[in-house]
């Protein structure tokens, strides 16, 4: 069976509101609670983890975080994991091709796992590829750009191969933390709007100087 990818976000750009309605979460008010303790210069973003059936390993899904890890960490952004969930795969259905462009799949688990608890914590949810004609696409799907408390975003994985999921992956948080798309070629970034037909199996995919600025901006606003 082939793959291919896909990698759409829905920008609705709440960074203003997000800046400053979730800036108190937390003990200690919105700063204190999103700088690290044991370095006050490195921004700590909490990550809520979900995954659906069998999507991936266990084994697997920590290789991903650090590779997303080592990408932000230059940045001064430090992912953390806070939590660990396992839940039940969506239908079938919701894999076809068609429902992921109306939403299915996306609105399906942003109504399980986007809670008021969850303010605090950037939310993923890992579950299996979606398919179209015999055809198996992975890539992910958020809302919004700037969204490091609160945010969330569902990545349809690949099985078994890391690079590509770990790109999707960093794709879709660098959204939700501030980064547009990059059109630029000289070299592509992680992220380019079709970044896995680009870089695939990189293993030194990195983000462009422009979406590092923007990044580094959406963290500064927050803090």
């Amino acid at each position: 069976m082939s793959y291919r990818i896909l990698i759409y976000t829905y920008n609705l750009l709440f960074c203003a509101f997000f800046a400053t309605a979730l800036l108190g979460c937390g003990q200690g008010g919105g700063e204190e609670s999103f700088r690290s303790a044991n370095s006050p210069s490195m921004t700590v973003v909490k990550l809520r983890v979900v995954i659906a059936g069998n999507a991936i390993s266990e084994d697997l899904l920590h290789q991903m975080l650090e590779i997303s890890r080592s990408r932000f960490l230059n940045m001064g952004i430090a992912l953390e994991l806070a939590e660990l969930w396992a839940d039940e795969p969506e239908p079938d259905e919701m894999l076809e091709l068609e429902s992921f462009w109306k939403r299915q799949s996306y609105d399906y688990w942003k109504s399980r796992w986007d809670s008021p608890e969850s303010e605090a914590l950037l939310t993923i949810v890992y579950t299996r590829p979606l398919i179209s004609n015999g055809v198996t696409y992975y890539g992910g799907w958020s809302e919004g750009e700037c969204r490091p408390l609160g945010g969330f975003a569902l990545i349809h994985t690949k099985p078994g191969h890391l690079l590509k999921n770990a790109l999707a992956d960093s794709h879709e948080k660098g959204h939700l933390l501030g980064a547009s798309h990059d059109q630029s070629l000289d070299p592509p970034s992680i992220m380019h709007p079709d970044a896995g037909a680009y870089l695939g199996e990189t293993e030194d995919a990195e983000f462009s100087p422009k979406s590092r600025k923007e990044i580094q901006r959406c963290i500064e606003n927050i803090n």
